[in-house]
């Protein structure tokens, strides 16, 4: 799963527009920036707040923040 790191709010991510054009098989990506938890399924597009980013490393490693996120990727109103 790709992710981007921004360092203000969002922009236009044009390299990870680009990746996800060329490789259907990546189901969605990733956005680590200043802005809020939020989504554009559409574009394939999850945004999460910098300060979770050790959420995301949880949930690889099975960790209990990683559970957490698995959460809250599922439900935005369990997100903190």
């Amino acid at each position: 799963q790709p992710i981007e790191v921004k360092s203000g709010a969002a922009g236009r991510l044009k390299s990870l527009h680009q990746l996800l054009k060329e490789s259907p098989s990546v189901n969605d990506a990733i956005v680590l920036s200043s802005a809020q938890f939020g989504e554009m399924p559409e574009q394939r597009l999850r945004f999460i707040p910098i300060y979770f980013a050790g959420a995301i490393v949880g949930d690889i490693a099975g960790s209990r923040f990683g559970r957490h996120n698995r959460m809250c990727r599922d439900d935005l109103s369990l997100c903190p």
